[in-house]
């Protein structure tokens, strides 16, 4: 019985570990100046096939002690009005919080112009059943060396397993959680491998040894007769 509880263990933990949650990837391509130059200001308001599921509208110039323009420190004149999208708890009129982002199908990274990044912000992706994939917040990306509150970063988040279909942008705080610039990388035509066919063969190692230890016990049981 000794074996056979080792056995069920291990193959349960190999089970809990293939289907594990993983971590998605937050990568800081940019900030501040830096992430200006290497965008277009004219694209700001792109979402790269996607749309928002409550109709969200635009904003141009920065509202103080609310919201904050992403391009808002930029130093060319090219970007003086570049728009940008929020979601926040205060303030006309980007209600409701949070913003939800639906693309027209699966994607495999996001990257994007995050303004102002606050602690309070966070990004949440979902699969196309629904299901949650994970969260990102402005604490990660200000680790990374992004200024808290000021200027922005420019952003790329992957790591999804079977891509995602939506991106939830939800800022916590009394203030908002501003974002333009949106590109995303479609999810790949091959799927990519997942943890449970991976594996299947350990799988069938342990079925191979239950029915080891059947065979002993019978064996025993004949013995002993």
């Amino acid at each position: 019985m000794k074996l056979k509880s080792i056995i069920v263990a291990g193959l349960t933990a190999v089970v809990l570990s293939a289907t594990s949650a993983f971590a998605l990837s937050v990568t800081v391509d940019a900030i501040n100046q830096a992430a200006f130059d290497s965008l277009d200001p004219s694209d700001s308001l792109v979402l790269d096939d996607g749309g928002f599921s409550v109709s969200r509208t635009p904003v141009y110039t920065s509202v103080g002690g609310v919201y904050r323009s992403p391009w808002d420190t930029d130093s060319d004149s090219d970007s003086d009005n570049a728009g940008y999208w929020t979601s926040g708890v205060s303030g006309a009129p980007n209600a409701p919080n949070p913003a939800l982002l639906v693309f027209n199908a699966l994607r495999d990274s996001l990257t994007f112009l995050w303004g102002s990044v606050d602690i309070y912000n966070y990004l949440t992706f979902f699969d196309d059943n629904g299901n949650d994939l994970g969260t990102v917040s402005g604490t990660q990306v200000i680790g990374q060396g992004a200024s808290e509150g000021v200027g922005a970063a420019l952003v790329t988040i992957s790591g999804f397993n079977n891509g995602f279909l939506k991106a939830s942008f939800f800022s916590q705080g009394s203030n908002a959680f501003e974002f333009s610039n949106i590109t995303s990388v479609p999810n790949s035509i091959d799927p990519p491998a997942v943890p449970i066919p991976a594996a299947l063969p350990l799988f069938g190692t342990g079925i191979a040894l239950m029915g080891f230890i059947g065979w002993r016990r019978k064996q025993k049981t004949v013995s002993a007769a």
